[in-house]
């Protein structure tokens, strides 16, 4: 019975629009972000490395 209510039908889809919405949202902020420290004077990419230098 649930499947054939069309207030289950537009629920089911716009929860399922906003995971794509989300997942689109999440790409952009990464693409702004990376654009913005290369082309941010003075800023400096993290390292990925676990490992700390050794200071002599």
């Amino acid at each position: 019975m649930c499947g054939t209510d069309p207030f289950y039908d537009l629920l089911k889809e716009a929860i399922a629009t906003n995971k794509k919405l989300e997942s689109i949202l999440k790409e952009m902020r990464s693409i702004s972000q990376e654009i913005l420290l290369k082309s941010a004077p003075g800023t400096r990419t993290k390292s990925n490395s676990k490992t700390v230098p050794k200071v002599s």
